[in-house]
């Protein structure tokens, strides 16, 4: 059914497709594959986002940009940063905690840590993005947009 649909809505194989809590593209991987349309998935999630970026690679998919919140951009960066995954694309980091986080620190000793990925614990508290992340800045163009 959905093959169907992404079919009908994108018959000319132009178009942009926006999945909004994409999880780990199990809708917006299918629909670049099938259409090569224009498409913007967001996963606010850490985990489901790490899953993402992954899926979108082992699709061999030319060029994803990655779009992290808060925590997510520490993710994202962390993960291009340690793991062997070639995207290309950019990177931009909304409101990422890139220097360290006192509310980090709190939530760290506080029973919901388990709550948060181990990047809340690797990337921000143990140590901040700027010491870890000049790797990413070598291969990526990273934008921040702090708020």
């Amino acid at each position: 059914m959905l093959a169907m649909n992404i079919d009908q809505l994108f018959a000319e194989g132009r178009g942009t497709f926006v999945d909004v809590g994409a999880n780990i593209g199990l809708v917006s991987v299918p629909v670049v594959e099938r259409r090569r349309v224009r498409c913007f998935a967001f996963e606010p999630e850490p985990r489901n986002f790490a899953y993402l970026s992954r899926n979108i690679e082992a699709h061999g998919l030319a060029c994803a940009h990655l779009l992290g919140h808060s925590l997510g951009g520490v993710v994202a960066l962390r993960m291009l940063a340690k793991l062997p995954v070639s995207l290309q694309g950019r990177v931009v980091c909304l409101g990422s905690p890139l220097t360290g986080s006192r509310a980090a620190e709190v939530v760290n000793t506080l029973d919901i840590a388990d709550l948060f990925s181990s990047s809340l614990k690797a990337g921000v508290i143990d140590a901040s993005a700027n010491e870890w992340g000049r790797a990413v800045c070598d291969t990526h163009d990273v934008g921040v947009i702090a708020g």
